[in-house]
């Protein structure tokens, strides 16, 4: 009895729902989009597309998606309405922030940033629902010499090979909030199966390190190749948790300036973020930030 009783439980919570597999293009050049953010309206559900533009999503007729990605117009589309099982997203037209073109030497390397490898313990994670993480770095006059991002590191562990996660580089505005792209394509980095310092190259970007500050922006990518199932018992019953890697480390501060804002989403709404989560006890001022580091050039 007890689990015909189950079985119609499991039966209602999915009645109407749906396996829903769609394929995102550019609406000018038919190619596939990667990585796609997609996430349902008004919920915590969301996945991403993987490298073939393609997804696979559970979902209601009557929802409502939202489809983004950098470099392209964020689309909302009711679920009923999707033909074909094609989504097609307008190249959006972007205003990145000035650059000034000027001669690289790469002589001199600034290290912003510290941390140690072997003493992190804590990690933030991603689980079902795709979500953004990111740093706050100050500008200081001491960059002046080694303006040029050229790389970043921060510390990885993943349960599956070659994991893929994608950074996002922001402007600061006056709240202190992610503001204009620097980069308005993804920055696809790889962290290795095991813990390591993962290093991502960017010093064929050029960008210089903004005088209103930089955020770093770590977007997990919820995709099979990503996916890592951990299966466990309470009172008999099995579970299954499911996390998307890798695991990001965070290290402890006591400078509310420093510590890691995590949002629900990763889509700007009216030019801002919203939905944010801290992380840490604000009653004894202890928070996390991410175990990240900055190499600067000239």
């Amino acid at each position: 009895m007890r689990k015909l009783l189950r079985v119609i439980v499991i039966l209602l919570t999915f009645k109407g729902y749906s396996q829903l597999n769609g394929t995102v293009i550019n609406s000018q050049t038919k190619a596939k989009i990667p990585f796609v953010n997609i996430s349902v309206a008004n919920k915590n559900i969301g996945t991403n597309t993987n490298a073939s533009g393609e997804f696979t999503l559970s979902i209601k007729d009557n929802e409502t998606l939202i489809f983004s990605a950098l470099g392209y117009q964020t689309k909302t589309v009711l679920v009923s309405a999707i033909n074909n099982k094609i989504i097609a997203l307008d190249p959006a037209v972007i205003a990145l922030h000035e650059v000034d073109v000027m001669p690289r030497r790469e002589t001199k390397l600034l290290q912003v940033g510290s941390f140690e490898e072997r003493s992190i313990k804590s990690y933030f994670e991603c689980n079902e629902f795709p979500w953004l993480s990111g740093q706050y770095f100050k500008y200081s006059n001491n960059y002046y010499d080694t303006p040029f991002l050229s790389e970043i590191k921060l510390v990885t562990k993943s349960r599956v090979k070659d994991a893929k996660f994608n950074l996002r580089l922001y402007t600061i505005n006056e709240q202190g909030k992610p503001e204009d792209f620097l980069y308005n394509s993804n920055i696809i980095a790889v962290a290795k199966k095991g813990k390591h310092i993962t290093t991502v190259n960017i010093s064929n970007l050029n960008i210089k390190f903004p005088e209103n500050g930089l955020y770093v922006a770590i977007e997990w990518f919820a995709i099979p190749s990503n996916k890592y199932s951990n299966h466990y018992k309470i009172l008999k019953e099995k579970y299954e948790a499911i996390n998307y890697e890798p695991l990001i480390g965070v290290i402890p501060t006591d400078n509310l300036e420093e510590k890691c804002q995590t949002y629900t989403t990763n889509l700007k709404d009216e030019g801002q973020f919203n939905a944010i989560i801290d992380f840490g006890n604000t009653i004894k001022k202890q928070y996390h930030k991410l175990a990240m580091q900055l190499i600067l050039t000239n």
